[in-house]
């Protein structure tokens, strides 16, 4: 029988950042030695970090440019030949206090569930994102987790309870979640609870959240570029993700972990409005692919909103 670390697999999607990816890469080859690494390029092919990544024995895959962290995210799910998952970002920085390894133990314990999540920390602060989602027919209702109703793992000594959202950092196993696909019409923003709505909607698929496992989000001693900040910017606050999200569930708001109220009427597409296919400049201003253009002159490089 495989270690519990050789039958799993961590994916991550590189995207204009490669100083956050070799972290990343590296502290998952330091920490968890035996865990197989997928690494999509969604930018720009980058022979570095290509080395760097096959150099620690992980697989790096080029992907279209902007095809976004859904398509690429799936592409790597199918490829992966374990039985389990590792879900994470290109910012992370892995440690000990990650618990990886006892995620693993907990799936491996209980076959019923699909998925084990964990926590971020960041600039210190340990972070919560984690609950239960209301799906009503006119918005959604997120509601935190009470833990003082957490129950303990014996095997993994992990202390938990059933949820349906975490953090993108959780270990899955990969036969639960082969056939709720991420949706590739989503390039980034609102990719999280798009997923994990689906998952609740596609039924039998139970998620799990654990407090102890932390992982590091965008550790502070990696510094970028404030061009690089700026450029990366442009294709992360793009609208259309948000557009994409509030048309396709048909709400017209949610109701966030903290109450707060979003309502669908900020972000709704209209009427001549267009979606821009390439990154392009149109009347003065820069668009990147995906990006929402309103106009009623659209030209060979535009397509109607849905």
């Amino acid at each position: 029988m495989k270690k519990s670390l050789q039958n799993t697999t961590a994916v991550l999607i590189s995207f204009m950042r490669p100083e956050y990816t070799k972290v990343c890469v590296e502290s998952l080859h330091k920490t968890y030695k035996d865990i197989k690494i997928l690494v999509a390029e969604n930018g720009k092919y980058n022979q570095d970090l290509r080395e760097f990544v096959n150099e620690r024995g992980g697989r790096y895959i080029v992907m279209p440019f902007d095809s976004g962290v859904c398509f690429a995210r799936n592409r790597l799910v199918e490829i992966a030949d374990t039985e389990f998952i590792l879900v994470g970002d290109d910012d992370f920085y892995y440690t000990k206090t990650a618990k990886v390894n006892e995620m693993v133990k907990f799936m491996e314990k209980h076959p019923t569930y699909s998925l084990i999540g964990g926590r971020v920390s960041e600039s210190k602060k340990v972070l919560n994102y984690q609950g239960h989602i209301d799906i009503h027919p006119d918005h959604f209702h997120y509601h935190p987790l009470d833990f003082s109703k957490n129950r303990k793992c014996l095997a993994s000594g992990l202390k938990y309870q059933k949820c349906d959202i975490t953090f993108n950092f959780f270990v899955a196993r990969k036969k639960d979640i082969i056939d709720v696909k991420w949706d590739e019409k989503i390039k980034v923003a609102y990719e999280h609870s798009d997923w994990f709505i689906m998952l609740k909607k596609a039924g039998g698929r139970k998620v799990a959240f654990a407090e102890e496992p932390v992982v590091i989000h965008k550790p502070e001693f990696v510094q970028l570029s404030k061009k690089l900040k700026k450029d990366y910017d442009q294709f992360r606050n793009r609208k259309s993700d948000q557009n994409r999200f509030w048309a396709k569930h048909g709400v017209e708001y949610s109701i966030g972990f903290r109450g707060t109220k979003y309502h669908v009427k900020d972000v709704q597409v209209l009427k001549d409005k267009y979606f821009a296919e390439i990154r392009m400049t149109y009347d003065g201003r820069t668009y990147n692919a995906g990006d929402i253009i309103k106009t009623k002159r659209p030209n060979e490089f535009m397509r109607a909103c849905n």
